[in-house]
């Protein structure tokens, strides 16, 4: 609904307080009153708008996250700065906008951004939340993880990733294998900017329970102009399909899918389970990765001890989002030595803070 009012016509008759002398200029006094009254009506405005926004707070118990200390993005997700109270008073509506406005600033008004943000902030303001705890959350995600695993089509994987029939063999078994805490703890170092997962489990509950889901999956990446939100956080790098211009990421494996299965080619247009289910796709597309790189004896390697060392597996495909041609460096190092250390320490300095955070948030969710 438009706010701009239809025009009124004008009235030549002006308000003695406005009248000019010799149509020239305004009395002073009158001036200096006008201008009182402009300034404090303007004050008023600005104070009833603040308490407008205060009315639109709610209170939410802070359960695992009292005591605390909120800062950073953790403060902008939760609209809690500093030692967390038992009780916190929050306007999720609010805290979205903001980090809107900070990524459309960050993009320089970018049209696909302020046109992503824009739908997203009115949706959540409007729509129906899905307010859930934890466990639930993880069920939901194993249920989208087992539909894209009953309906891919293998060997169409095969014929992308020119996997052979052995290589094929574990690229499946792997991807046959991760589970939801898998996608949350990949989530949760895409998301969540501490390294102590027992925060970022109880910071994503928290979440989920009051803000709802549909938070959850439009909140904007802050530190890049690019059109990229939600639970991963993905580019154009991790998700795109533009007739004659290319596949990448997610994509790619999104091939395989029967056509009402399919994810959208567009960051800018995933949607709820469509969040979860491009980055199991993308999981899939970078245990394709290390495979085709795994010749030989790496392979023989990799094949002996995947099961074992799940866990770096997970850690490699978190840090294959963020700088994918790093990671299956470090992945060649971590085969060669033959597994014998965890993946993080073949890792560089950069790509070894995102390994840590993902073995943190596994850890974390294992003891749910």
């Amino acid at each position: 609904m438009s706010l701009e009012q239809p025009p009124k016509k004008e009235n030549n008759k002006k308000p003695d307080a406005l009248k000019k002398e010799g149509d020239s200029q305004i009395n002073p006094e009158n001036r200096r009153t006008f201008m009182k009254k402009v300034f404090m009506g303007t004050l008023g405005l600005a104070l009833g708008e603040s308490k407008l926004e205060a009315a639109r707070k709610r209170e939410y118990l802070t359960g695992k996250l009292e005591g605390r200390v909120m800062s950073d993005l953790f403060s902008l997700y939760t609209g809690i700065r500093g030692k967390t109270p038992p009780v916190a008073k929050i306007d999720f509506s609010y805290q979205l906008r903001k980090m809107w406005d900070i990524k459309e600033r960050r993009s320089r008004k970018n049209r696909v951004v302020v046109e992503t943000g824009t739908k997203l902030n009115r949706a959540y303001a409007e729509g129906r939340l899905t307010q859930i705890n934890l466990e639930n959350y993880l069920k939901w995600l194993d249920k989208i993880l087992r539909e894209v695993k009953e309906f891919i089509d293998w060997d169409s994987v095969a014929r992308t990733k020119q996997l052979d029939n052995k290589e094929l063999e574990l690229v499946r078994d792997i991807s046959q294998a991760i589970t939801a805490k898998d996608l949350a703890a990949y989530s949760l170092t895409e998301l969540m900017p501490s390294q102590d997962g027992v925060l970022n489990a109880a910071v994503l509950e928290f979440l989920l329970k009051n803000a709802g889901r549909e938070y959850i999956e439009s909140i904007p990446a802050l530190y890049d102009p690019k059109t990229s939100f939600g639970p991963f956080q993905f580019t154009e790098y991790a998700l795109y399909d533009v007739p004659k211009r290319g596949r990448r990421g997610a994509s790619v494996i999104n091939q395989a899918l029967p056509e009402e299965q399919k994810i959208p080619g567009s960051v800018s247009m995933l949607r709820g389970a469509q969040h979860y289910k491009a980055a199991f796709l993308f999981m899939i597309d970078n245990i394709a990765n290390v495979v085709n790189r795994a010749k030989g004896k790496r392979y023989e390697i990799l094949k002996r001890v995947w099961k074992s060392h799940k866990d770096s597996l997970v850690m490699f495909i978190a840090t294959a989002h963020h700088m994918p041609g790093s990671a299956l460096g470090a992945a060649e190092r971590w085969l060669d030595n033959q597994a014998r250390s965890p993946y993080f320490i073949s890792c560089g300095l950069h790509l070894r803070h995102y390994a840590l955070k993902t073995k943190a948030n596994l850890e974390a969710l294992s003891k749910l």
